[in-house]
Order: C-alpha cells, then structure tokens, then sequence
C-alpha cells in the first residue's frame, strides 16, 4: 500500500522533472504489484 501511495504522489508532484518522477512512479507501482503477488500465494 506504501509503495502504491508513493506511485500516486510521484505521478501527480508538479516539478519541472516529471518523466522522471513518473518513471519512478511506475518503479513504485510495479514494487507495489510484486509484493501484492506475493501476498496472493501465500
């Protein structure tokens, strides 16, 4: 859920970097789906 809500506040910062900050956006999202995916087989 962290990584998730980091997603969300990079995707909509306004910083004159935002394809930087919406790549990190993705990085966080993907985490946040990693650890989602774990947490479903188990």
């Amino acid at each position: 859920m962290l990584q998730n809500k980091l997603g969300n506040a990079l995707q909509y910062l306004q910083r004159t970097h935002t394809v930087e900050n919406n790549l990190q956006a993705v990085v966080a999202y993907n985490e946040s789906l990693t650890v989602r995916q774990k947490l479903l087989v188990i």
